[in-house]
């Protein structure tokens, strides 16, 4: 094998290490039925509560519909009813909303640690005249409701979770096969380009 092929397998070797750890937003609970459209976001902030299955939040997203101006989606995660004195906000993010959007709009955070099957609060804001938040007033997220004042009502809202966040120690939490092949790999493509680039003895 060549020095430059050593080189090529190497790279590819970390990369594919890089890729067995890499972490992504992925969806946690989900509720996308709507058949009404909610409150102006300007006027009126907008709260939905929901149970989680996972140990940390990340994000969440709302079907949003915008009118010609466009705008910023503000959302915030809460620890309690965010009418009680003692609701904490535990994370909150902005996104940007483009003009006549009719379709999920997300923001994220940096993940939060978070009770499994415990319940949160989401609420949802926006800062022009004609954005709407969609909902469905058949109750179709048994788990939790929105704040319309209905109790069949729910946002179509989505959370995230972030894989590997808030994991065990490593220590503790057995490597997977394809973790442990791409760092074998990796740590012998090193050995062979170190041997190929050691100079030879004439």
């Amino acid at each position: 094998m060549t020095k430059s092929s050593l080189t090529r397998a190497f790279a590819v070797a970390i990369a594919a290490l890089a890729a067995a750890n890499a972490k992504a937003d992925v969806i946690d609970q989900y509720q996308g039925n709507w058949d009404a459209v909610q409150l102006q976001l300007n006027r009126t902030i907008q709260t939905q509560s929901f149970v989680t299955a996972v140990n940390n939040i990340s994000g969440a997203g709302f079907r949003i519909l915008n009118g010609n101006n466009p705008g910023d989606l503000s959302a915030a995660l809460w620890d309690k009813p965010p009418q009680l004195s003692d609701a904490k906000i535990l994370a909150q993010g902005m996104a940007r909303v483009n003009a006549r959007t009719n379709w999920w709009v997300d923001v994220f955070w940096n993940p939060v640690e978070i009770e499994v099957g415990g319940l949160y609060y989401l609420t949802i804001g926006g800062n022009v005249d004609d954005m709407y938040a969609l909902h469905s007033t058949q109750n179709p997220y048994a788990a939790g409701r929105a704040s319309t004042g209905s109790l069949s009502d729910d946002l179509a809202f989505r959370t995230f979770t972030e894989t590997g966040a808030f994991a065990n120690a490593a220590a503790s939490v057995p490597e997977s096969n394809s973790t442990l092949t791409a760092a074998t790999t990796a740590l012998a493509a090193a050995a062979l380009l170190a041997k190929a680039r050691r100079p030879t003895q004439s």
